[in-house]
């Protein structure tokens, strides 16, 4: 909050979208490779230490985006990072995470959600089930066909794109987005 103050009086707007670590990441950052041990052996345990982080989550998203709007910055999303969703099989993410995603995407106006998935097809039908999802990432071995069809509509985003990326590969990106879109590639 103190940074927040600092922001403000330096700057006017707190502008920014948090991208706070999800109810798997922080579960797996307390409880390390164990967390995937205790689904198995004790997923009770799981299911309320998940249910802990994401009310945690909830009160502490609500008051950062209240103290954003309050310096005029409209605030309406919040985002997630699952990067170690592939740990997991979409079984377990529907049977111990989902729960949790849904009540964090229910609590804000648009809800957003980084994988770290190189290849994110195998949990396109459990994401689709979130509600309010305005954001997905996923890498480029993702079947982008699913997801216009699961997921659509959608913007492409490719924030890796850097000064020395081959023309060759900025072409066929763009050759997949107009795919996407319907048209022909230029």
């Amino acid at each position: 909050m103190r940074q927040m103050d600092l922001i403000e009086r330096e700057w006017g707007l707190v502008w920014g979208y948090p991208n706070w670590q999800g109810v798997l990441n922080t579960a797996f950052n307390l409880r390390g490779a164990d967390l995937f041990v205790d689904m198995i052996d004790r997923p009770a345990a799981v299911d309320r230490l998940l249910g802990v982080v994401a009310e945690t989550m909830i009160r502490l998203a609500r008051l950062v985006e209240e103290r954003q709007r309050r310096s005029g910055f409209p605030i309406d999303l919040l985002s997630v990072s699952n990067c170690v969703m592939n740990m997991t099989s979409p079984v377990q993410y529907r049977r111990f995470v989902q729960l949790h995603d849904r009540r964090i995407a229910l609590s804000f106006a648009r809800f957003g959600v980084h994988t770290c998935e190189w290849d994110v097809t195998p949990y396109l039908e459990v994401l689709a089930e979130l509600p309010k999802v305005g954001y997905l990432d996923m890498g480029i071995q993702s079947d982008l066909e699913k997801v216009r069809r699961e997921l659509s509509p959608c913007d492409v985003v490719v924030p890796d794109i850097a000064v020395d990326t081959p023309d060759e590969r900025v072409r066929e990106l763009l050759g997949i987005c107009e795919h996407l879109a319907g048209h022909p590639p230029a």
